[in-house]
């Protein structure tokens, strides 16, 4: 979290307004993902951190239509490629498209994974390593909080 009051407000008074969806496609980044969403229960529960996670499948991504404020996490594990992410991206708006992160198991082939990312000749995409769900915890807590703040930030929406 920030240790700038104001926007430390911004993100406790919004992060209830934001859904990250969190994807991934085949063990051990499933048990991650749900240990994720696990552990970010809605409010009034135990060890409830306010975020808003909604676990998919990878495939799944093809189907979104977000509206608001959001974020994709998309947890690549072996054998996994971002070729529907891609395909789903290449229908965004470039600004959209900045809403997506990748996380990735350190088992993964990143060329390989990555290669549809390029071939559908979007911009630039954050990667980051995820080897379980602490690290991811603390990782995606940043990219959202960061998300909150651009889309209810002072002057926005």
């Amino acid at each position: 979290m920030s240790a700038d009051p104001a926007r430390r407000a911004v993100i406790l008074a919004h992060m209830h307004d934001t859904q990250t969806f969190l994807a991934s496609g085949k063990a051990p980044c499933d048990r991650i993902r749900d240990e994720e969403a696990a552990a970010t229960r809605p409010r009034g529960t135990p060890q409830r951190t306010g975020r808003r996670i909604r676990p998919l499948g990878i495939e799944e991504v093809k189907a979104l239509r977000p509206e608001g404020s959001w974020l994709l996490a998309v947890l690549l594990g072996p054998g996994d490629t971002l070729a529907p992410v891609a395909a789903w991206a290449s229908r965004l708006a470039p600004a959209d498209q900045r809403r997506i992160r990748v996380f990735h198991h350190p088992d993964v082939d990143l060329p390989v994974a990555l290669g549809p990312w390029p071939e559908a000749t979007l911009g630039a995409v954050s990667v980051d390593l995820a080897p379980n769900q602490v690290v991811l915890h603390h990782a995606l807590g940043q990219y959202i909080n960061e998300r909150i703040w651009l889309d209810h930030g002072p002057g926005r929406a």
